[in-house]
């Protein structure tokens, strides 16, 4: 089998063959649909060379969030705002969601500098999406979902807390893939879940957060911790 970064380039080389074969037809490339067209054409290749599934996975969540985007947005599509100042980093989302962000950020900054600098080179956007969540490496996209966001049974301090460390978990992927790195599988996990641990001892002033991530380390070789390997993981 080839290896993942083959994969997942064979994968990006169609999607870009499918935007210039529009391009020289003179069609319109650059609409949502024409974006769903060329993911198509990508995710049916991935379907044939992906082994594990989570490019197919990832694929299939950003198909789903650019054909919501065209049929028109719903109660739970988010909303474009101006970006906080916080690291020049842009929030898309409702009210709630950027100051849930700022209020994110601004932790880091005050308690993890170096987490925020990783943060800072990592991502570019932080999206509230309702599906399809993740880190998009290719475009510094982290995507984010309610449960994430505003983690249920949590107050609003645990819950920014909680935010925080996931935002430099998904930064480290991004920074693994800018350094022609694997960014997923259990050896890149692993190494994102010591980031967000060691940002958590710096900004959680309780140990329920740390613990947990100490326990998904521990349990990496486990197969049953493994979700990185699950077909719904989105990257």
């Amino acid at each position: 089998a080839p290896p993942d970064q083959v994969v997942w380039l064979s994968g990006e080389l169609v999607r870009a063959a499918c935007v210039i074969d529009l391009y020289r037809g003179g069609l319109d490339y650059s609409s949502d649909t024409a974006i769903v067209t060329c993911l198509e054409e990508q995710l049916g290749v991935l379907q044939r060379v992906d082994r594990h599934g989570f490019f197919i996975a990832f694929i299939e969540g950003r198909i789903q969030e650019f054909t919501e985007e065209a049929n028109g947005p719903t109660a739970v599509t988010a909303t474009p705002t101006e970006p906080p100042a916080l690291g020049g980093i842009r929030v898309v989302g409702s009210d709630a969601f950027v100051e849930q962000v700022g209020a994110a950020l601004q932790l880091l900054e005050e308690r993890a500098p170096e987490a925020f600098l990783a943060v800072e080179e990592g991502i570019a956007t932080i999206q509230a999406v309702p599906s399809g969540a993740g880190m998009d490496v290719l475009s510094k996209t982290y995507r984010v979902g309610e449960a994430t966001a505003f983690a249920p049974g949590f107050g609003q301090e645990e819950q920014v807390i909680w935010l925080a460390g996931t935002i430099v978990h998904d930064a480290c992927h991004s920074n693994l893939h800018a350094q022609g790195e694997a960014f997923h599988g259990k050896a890149a996990e692993v190494t994102c879940l010591q980031r967000q641990l060691e940002a958590l001892d710096r900004i959680d002033d309780g140990s329920f957060f740390s613990n947990y991530i100490e326990e998904l380390i521990e349990g990496a070789d486990d197969p049953e911790n493994q979700y990185w390997n699950d077909p719904n993981r989105h990257w």
